[in-house]
């Protein structure tokens, strides 16, 4: 799950990096001023780097995801609460893992703990209100679902 910066957003922290570097060494600066980006172009931009990044990483070429990606607007808290659920019942959806807190890729137990991550953890325990809630809602999400839990037989 990914929040796209505002235009605003985008401009501070256009305006913050333009200041750290020198004008030679602004990684992917092609405009001498601010330019917004849409969605799309943002979410390309993060696709094709990581892409680059696993493919020079392991010697290989070629595309590392399917299709085109899909977007929804998370209108309320009561759906963005569903929604880290749901991204979190992956690993478990297509049997990686047996638990929310086994699979080591997830941001599920980062979430929870008290070490200093990239992770917006101050927007997930104001959704949530404490550690207790988190776990619980993530549990009741699971046994909303029952046998559809794990949906890939």
């Amino acid at each position: 799950m990914l929040k796209v910066r505002s235009e605003t957003e985008q401009q501070k922290l256009y305006k913050s990096l333009r200041k750290k570097y020198s004008e030679k060494s602004f990684h992917g600066l092609r405009y001498k001023t601010f330019k917004s980006y849409q969605l799309s172009t943002q979410i390309g931009h993060l696709l094709n780097s990581h892409t680059k990044y696993i493919n020079i990483s392991k010697n290989r070429t070629g595309d590392l995801f399917e299709g085109r990606f899909k977007r929804k607007e998370i209108d309320s808290e009561l759906y963005l609460a569903q929604i880290i659920c749901y991204i979190h019942r992956n690993p478990i959806h297509h049997r990686i893992s047996e638990e929310y807190d086994l699979y080591p890729y997830s941001s599920y137990n980062e979430l929870i703990s008290e070490t200093i991550t990239l992770l917006n953890k101050t927007c997930v325990s104001e959704i949530f209100g404490t550690k207790e809630n988190y776990i619980s809602a993530h549990d009741e999400f699971k046994n909303l679902l029952g046998e559809d839990y794990l949906l890939e037989k």
